[in-house]
């Protein structure tokens, strides 16, 4: 299921702006080749003048005038999978960090990982992905538990795509911001939690809890190494989006501990931006960050993402193409007409919106281009997404 934003009069949620006519373009038949019910959750990350207090507390007054985002919703973008317990947050950023706050509801709160780069997510977590130069590659995932501690690593491609994990859990040295970097001089992340109530963590006494704020600094210069993107300014367009990895427990009647409830052996997992399948390692899939001017000064309405379109056009031919291999002993096409079959919008590489082509080099994979409102986006057969 696609989150459909009515982007013509007012879009849904509090900080996107109404179409510009060059966003809106033509329409071929009942075919919107402006993607507007593709449109994903957009959001203005302000500037800030002093560093944030980095403690986890969602009523420090550092943060009240900062945006929250919308309400977190089941990764599969089912309505009926509607999350149990709320989840938001607030960003902003200075000239060296990220600086993001997660609001967690949570009437059990619990955490087991007591050491860092490890796989955070078999405790509950909140996890950051983003992808500065919205390529879909080299991107930076983060995971924090309730104990503040922080798994950092790197995706050179997406795990579909034939991609790996850079991490110093998996290499020695691996890619890692929470120490002095040896591939570059980048600060460090710093990460902090608070609980609600205090020292209600692991202690069934004190249920029902209200929850936890988890609080991470991330250096710019390590989300954007190696990557095509440069330090952000105001305006610029990066793709982010969270996620957040609900266990459900029970309370051991000996020890009175928590332990996971074996009659729900998967978490759930609820994000900003829907992907519509369980799986976050889709980048193309995410929400849209825009930087913006400094809290009190900036609204929080955020610019349409005008090479949307485009790039959609371009991950239509990934898909349609991936689909026509399965169906084909993994061989590729050129064909425009067969591949619209294949499409995962109905009506997109049919519609006539803007030029569509696609070559197969000599070593393999494809390569797909599209044209439309001012905007060449190429896509290859590992997902990378780049505008000419």
């Amino acid at each position: 299921m696609t989150r459909i934003l009515l982007l013509l009069a007012c879009l849904c949620g509090p900080y996107a702006k109404a179409l510009s006519p060059a966003f809106v373009g033509t329409s071929k038949g009942a075919f919107d080749c402006s993607f507007k019910a593709s449109y994903p959750r957009s959001y203005k990350v302000l500037k800030t003048d002093k560093p944030a207090p980095g403690t986890g507390d969602y009523n420090d007054e550092f943060w009240a005038q900062v945006p929250w985002t919308e309400d977190f919703v089941d990764i599969t973008g089912n309505a009926s999978l509607t999350p149990r317990f709320k989840t938001a947050v607030k960003i902003v950023y200075d000239d060296e960090y990220l600086y993001f706050l997660g609001k967690l509801e949570e009437p059990q709160v619990w955490a087991t990982l007591t050491t860092d780069n490890c796989v955070i997510f078999n405790d509950n977590d909140f996890e950051i992905f983003i992808n500065p130069d919205a390529t879909t590659h080299n991107y930076k995932e983060i995971e924090l538990n309730a104990f503040a501690h922080v798994w950092d690593l790197a995706l050179n491609v997406p795990y579909g795509d034939g991609g790996y994990e850079n991490s110093t859990r998996v290499m020695d040295p691996g890619f890692d911001m929470l120490q002095p970097s040896t591939v570059a001089t980048w600060p460090t992340v710093k990460s902090g939690v608070t609980v609600f109530p205090e020292s209600c963590i692991n202690d069934p006494s004190t249920a029902p809890n209200e929850g936890w704020g988890v609080e991470v600094r991330l250096p710019l210069e390590g989300i954007i190494y190696n990557t095509t993107s440069s330090m952000p300014e105001q305006g610029d367009f990066w793709r982010l989006d969270f996620s957040r990895v609900e266990w459900r427990v029970l309370v051991n009647e000996t020890s009175g501990e928590y332990y996971k409830d074996p009659a729900y052996p998967n978490e759930d997992n609820w994000v900003w931006q829907e992907i519509g399948v369980v799986a976050m390692h889709n980048p193309d899939k995410w929400g849209i960050i825009q930087f913006g001017g400094i809290i009190g000064e900036d609204d929080n309405s955020v610019d349409l993402y005008e090479e949307w379109p485009a790039r959609q056009m371009a991950m239509m031919i990934y898909y349609a193409e991936h689909s026509f291999a399965g169906a084909n002993n993994g061989t590729y096409t050129t064909d425009i007409q067969e591949l619209t079959k294949y499409s995962p919008i109905e009506g997109a590489l049919s519609s006539g919106c803007g030029d569509i082509s696609v070559t197969l080099p000599k070593g393999g994979g494809f390569v797909g281009e599209t044209t439309y409102g001012g905007f060449t986006a190429l896509v290859r057969e590992d997902r990378q997404l780049t505008l000419k």
